[in-house]
This record gives structure tokens, C-alpha cells and sequence, in this order.
């Protein structure tokens, strides 16, 4: 994976004007740019970064090749928001359609949606 789309960072889905995520990435290095009210990263984050970033109710998309499209926008698999059927299935071809390969969705507990079967074979750790 290659790019980062983080859509939420503790409970903050619009980055747009956050001058302290924009500092963070900006000492990080690593490219970046605001995609929607999201922002998009290059990867690898350095660890330190990472720590500063996320701690608790964030939600992050990966991808091979930079994003087409931002997520849409009334769905989330951060807790505590259930993603219910309807949603799942809109999430899903989101992701086929833009390439998105994982999604991840801390909160109260760990949320994972991915289009790949090795990936949710280690997610379930089996």
C-alpha cells in the first residue's frame, strides 16, 4: 500500500484549515495533500508521526495508487457508528470502485473492512 486517506482523527472528519494536523505532517516529511475534508499521505508515516496522529476514534483508507474519490460521506466505520447492510454495501463499491484496499475504523473497538481475502484472513487472525 502506498497512500494513506485518513477521513477522521479523533472524532474530526474536516482537517480543512486544522493548522495542528497540517503541522504534524508537515514536520513528518512525507507528502501529503487535503482530499474533501480528509487528507492524504504517502507511505510509509514515520512511527512518531503515527503516535501524534491516532489515538482513539480514527478512520484511515489505503490504496496501491492515489485515490480517485473521496469516501461517501454519510458512512463511517469508525465506532461507535454501526455500519449497517445498506451502508456495507455502499462502502463496498466505493472501495472496488477507487482501488481502496483497507479500511480502518478505531474506536471502541477495532472496525476493519477490505477487498482483500489475505488481509482478512490476518485481520481475523486465523
Amino acid at each position: 500500500m502506498k497512500y494513506i486517506y485518513i477521513s477522521c482523527l479523533d472524532s474530526l472528519n474536516d482537517f480543512r484549515g486544522n493548522s495542528i494536523i497540517d503541522s504534524i505532517l508537515a514536520a513528518s516529511g512525507v507528502p501529503y495533500y487535503l482530499f474533501g475534508k480528509g487528507v492524504v499521505a504517502c507511505l510509509p508515516i514515520p512511527r512518531d508521526t503515527v503516535d501524534k496522529l491516532f489515538f482513539g476514534f480514527d478512520e484511515a483508507w489505503f490504496f496501491g495508487s492515489k485515490p480517485p474519490s473521496i469516501k461517501p460521506c454519510d458512512i463511517y466505520i469508525v465506532e461507535p457508528c454501526p455500519i449497517d447492510h445498506l451502508e456495507s454495501s455502499l462502502v463496498c463499491d466505493w472501495m472496488q470502485q477507487s482501488g481502496c484496499i483497507l479500511g480502518l475504523g478505531d474506536g471502541l473497538e477495532l472496525n476493519y473492512v477490505t477487498t482483500d481475502a489475505m488481509i482478512a484472513h490476518f485481520m481475523e487472525g486465523q
